[in-house]
């Protein structure tokens, strides 16, 4: 079993496609990794459009928070 990284990750962020119209967002993806080889839950936002809106829920080991948005709203990936 692998524990550590071979080279830093270059990539921004990092979308699962979990079905149709509902993804999960990994916003830092070098901390999502480091999480799941120390066997934690990462910080990730689960989305998914539902009714003509935008549902977003923040994941966390600690707590979740949920929020809705407008389709043309714009949510930043900086963790809160």
């Amino acid at each position: 079993m692998c524990t550590s990284k071979r080279q830093e990750v270059s990539n921004f962020s990092l979308i699962e496609v979990l079905g149709h119209g509902h993804w999960r967002l990994h916003c830092d993806v070098s901390g999502s990794i480091d999480a799941m080889l120390a066997g934690r839950q990462p910080q990730t936002q689960l989305r998914m459009h539902k009714h003509g809106r935008l549902l977003v829920r923040y994941e966390r080991s600690s707590s979740q928070n949920e929020a809705s948005l407008n389709l043309g709203s714009h949510q930043s990936c900086d963790p809160l």
